[in-house]
């Protein structure tokens, strides 16, 4: 068991997943680990934990050529704000979240003697982080999956560990606050790498609405930086439903706003897991999501209904075969409520990780003893 891990997310996991960082921390907390967060400074006065942590932050605007002044640095603050007891590491465990933070951690590793485990969330960097971990000299100990179909990218090895993102679950689904035979509320998460999916979603969503009566269609909840990127609120006006949308700064970060939506839009296939989405799953929210084989959350008829394509035509039918239907509406909210409770608690997050700390540990000390018997 680890005494003390430090939390190290990059910018935009450090801002999206502060929720799950908070409910980590917790976690371990109570399982008498001590934490630090390093969150970036770039996001002060933006907080996450400090109540069963301790908060620091390091500089991520520095240039690239200054990594190794950047991890001095911050052991420097870890020192002064925690300082080891006699005898103890100053941490056992740095814990990077999202690929920003790969190269600072492994530094901060390198210098304190602690084990690094890298968290994987998306298929995007899965392949990397593999390949990290099973060549020895790399400085990566452990690789964390957020989700058992990103499995799917790496190949077989006692490196890479099962660690999926959990939630809590509330005792009732509270999604479901419109009249039964209203729809609301429909939010769109994405990232907005390419318009082409984000679009084919808001134009069936803006066909889907053209069927209602005008004072019975959709408010259209959208991230205010994805509608920048994605010029969403011009291609609302040129459909004719530009006063639909409400525009909302780190949309993300209010989870009961999404956890009160009656539906949310998930365009995208980018194996990427958002603890926000597990969140409104959790809460009875309706999830129509792109299919998308490396996100195992997504499951057709279980957690969600699925699309099969990234146009406009696939998107249509869906949406008009699950929001015109409110008893199979509110059979896949139960189902997707009742599947989170069982296959991804927060607690079962914890432990996972925690047993991937302790395998990340013992590589660490196998690799110390080769290096030492090399050295003689």
């Amino acid at each position: 068991m680890p005494s003390r891990v430090l939390i190290l997310p990059d910018r935009s996991l450090a801002q999206r997943e502060r929720t799950l960082l908070e409910r980590l921390e917790i976690g371990l907390a109570d399982e008498g680990v001590r934490v630090a967060h390093a969150l970036p400074a770039s996001l002060a006065p933006m907080s996450v934990g400090g109540v069963y942590s301790t908060v620091v932050h390091y500089q991520d605007a520095w240039a690239p050529g200054l990594g190794p002044v950047k991890a001095r640095a911050l052991v420097d603050l870890l020192e002064e704000a925690s300082p080891p007891e006699r005898d103890k590491n100053l941490i056992d465990v740095v814990h990077c979240f999202g690929q920003g933070s790969w190269s600072l951690g492994r530094l901060v590793g390198e210098m304190t003697g602690a084990a690094v485990v890298l968290e994987v969330h998306d298929a995007a960097s899965t392949p990397a982080a593999a390949q990290l971990a099973v060549k020895a000299g790399n400085g990566v100990h452990a690789v964390s999956l957020a989700d058992d179909a990103l499995s799917k990218l790496c190949k077989q090895s006692p490196m890479v560990r099962l660690a999926p993102w959990g939630v809590y679950t509330p005792e009732q689904p509270v999604s479901q606050l419109s009249p039964p035979d209203r729809l609301e509320v429909v939010a769109l998460l994405g990232s907005g790498a390419t318009e082409r999916p984000i679009f084919a979603a808001v134009k069936a969503l803006c066909d889907f609405a053209r069927k209602l009566p005008e004072d019975q269609r959709p408010m259209i909840l959208v991230d205010a930086g994805l509608a920048d990127r994605c010029r969403i609120y011009r291609w609302l006006g040129q459909l004719g439903f530009a006063g639909r949308l409400c525009e909302v700064s780190d949309l993300e970060g209010k989870r009961d706003v999404l956890a009160e939506s009656d539906v949310l839009l998930l365009p995208e296939a980018l194996g990427e897991q958002r603890s926000s989405v597990l969140e409104a799953m959790a809460a009875g929210t309706i999830v129509v999501a792109a299919a998308d084989k490396h996100n195992g959350t997504l499951i057709g008829g279980v957690t969600c209904r699925l699309v099969g394509g990234s146009s406009v035509s696939d998107w249509q039918p869906v949406l008009d075969g699950i929001l015109l239907d409110q008893p199979r509406r509110a059979a896949l909210s139960e189902s997707s409520s009742k599947w989170v409770a069982s296959q991804r608690s927060a607690s079962s997050h914890v432990r996972e990780t925690l047993v991937t700390y302790r395998e990340a540990i013992a590589v660490k000390a196998a690799e110390s003893k080769a290096g030492q018997r090399a050295a003689v």
